[in-house]
């Protein structure tokens, strides 16, 4: 049930395309988007420029595209997604998999012996009972409940300000990145160039090495599902012995779920001499 709910969410993610013809259309979007938009125009062989609702369309279109209405329409597309509303209502709707999944989630609670499914999952979790996750939750909420109201609040003053009379949803962004931008002069896009692929991997990788006192090398030679994936050994560095193998898939792609995650493939775990032993590989 689990995979029929992702893989709805996915097939209506893919599901919906906006088409622009008319380069006007897009004033405020950087040239990356754009550039972006004309490769999956060309890929599909049609006009102009194509957006998805895949995360790397997306967010540069919610965040700078000047045009209100198309802003719209992309925020409804995406927050409709697998759902009885939106352009592609019931037709990948996962009301009747959500119920089905908590009806399930229910009776292996029971089974097991647990008052609830949200008992069962904090048995190996932190927090002892649901309870103590929703303290926290509340807790967390009256805290910041006020500094958010400021700020929504500063941001509807700013909006006004360039002439919008209510701020709706899919206004929050674009306005979030022009005030941004007016206080900090700070733009994500001016930084992308300083930060490539490589760049960030071989920090993300020093890191490691200096917390963890581990090393990564990329393996060749390996089965991969898509060209762009890559494999790392890791090392241990005081005694150089490989501890575990990693795969990094960084890019969105056709048939890929979106988002950023991480699993495991294979584990032993084992006891020796009294002390815990963590190989992986």
């Amino acid at each position: 049930m689990q995979s029929k709910f992702s893989n709805n969410v996915l097939d209506a993610t893919h599901a919906f395309t906006l088409q622009i013809k008319d380069k006007e259309q897009l004033k405020g979007l950087p040239e990356s988007a754009l550039s972006l938009a004309l490769s999956e125009a060309q890929k599909r062989q049609t006009e102009g420029y194509v957006f998805t609702l895949e995360m790397p369309s997306y967010y540069p279109f919610i965040t700078y595209c000047e045009d209100r209405e198309l802003r719209k329409t992309m925020y409804e597309a995406y927050n409709t997604r697998a759902s009885e509303v939106g352009p592609n209502a019931r037709e990948f709707d996962n009301t009747k998999i959500m119920e089905e999944i908590l009806k399930l989630r229910h009776q292996l609670a029971k089974l097991l012996g647990f008052k609830s499914y949200a008992h069962y999952s904090l048995a190996t979790k932190m927090a002892d009972t649901p309870e103590t996750v929703l303290d926290f939750l509340n807790n967390l909420a009256q805290k910041s409940y006020s500094q958010g109201q400021r700020e929504v609040h500063a941001l509807e003053e700013y909006a006004k300000g360039l002439g919008l009379d209510k701020l709706e949803p899919w206004d929050i962004s674009f306005y979030s990145e022009k005030l941004r931008q007016e206080q900090y002069a700070y733009s994500e896009e001016e930084l992308r160039p300083y930060f490539p692929e490589d760049q960030v991997v071989l920090g993300m990788f020093e890191c490691a090495h200096r917390l963890y006192g581990i090393s990564l090398k990329e393996r060749f030679g390996v089965d991969i599902w898509d060209d762009a994936v890559k494999c790392y050994d890791v090392y241990e560095d005081k005694f150089g012995q490989r501890i575990g193998s990693i795969y990094m898939d960084l890019y969105a792609r056709e048939g890929k779920n979106g988002g950023a995650w991480m699993d495991e493939c294979l584990t032993r775990r084992y006891r020796f001499d009294g002390a815990l032993q963590l190989p992986w590989c």
